[in-house]
């Protein structure tokens, strides 16, 4: 939102809500078979780009300028060479995060949010923070 690149690398995640986060720790004390589970609390995969994509719908009328644009691999491998945090991310150019929350949400009974809503709250609360700065 702030611009720092110019376009969206072909990274993704699995992203969760905190508070959905923190549902599953309360709904796991709850259940008496929990004890000793582990529980995968993480949505879909979803690239960066999209996650852009719902940023610029949602922010750009309000005057940001959210970059959807695809930055290509060998433009991130030369800004690697000047950049840590961009070397650290070449190794997760294109891959999915294949995970599932099928075992949380059959044993706990968990649902998270959608994950638009989780990227727009996040958003809304960065520019709340000051971590984003207003427009």
């Amino acid at each position: 939102m702030v611009r720092e690149m110019p376009a969206c690398p072909e990274i993704g995640f699995a992203p969760v809500d905190v508070r959905d986060v923190a549902l599953a720790h309360r709904l796991a004390m709850e259940r008496p078979e929990a004890p000793g589970n582990r529980y995968i609390c993480a949505g879909e995969h979803i690239w960066v780009q999209d996650m852009a994509k719902i940023l610029a719908a949602e922010f750009n009328p309000r005057g940001y300028r959210v970059p959807t644009g695809r930055l290509p691999y060998w433009l991130m491998w030369i800004i690697a060479r000047f950049d840590k945090a961009v070397h650290l991310a070449l190794g997760y150019v294109g891959r999915k995060e294949l995970v599932s929350s099928a075992k949380a949400q059959r044993e706990l009974g968990w649902r998270m949010q959608p994950v638009k809503e989780t990227i727009v709250e996040t958003a809304r609360t960065m520019i709340e923070q000051g971590i984003v700065p207003a427009r």
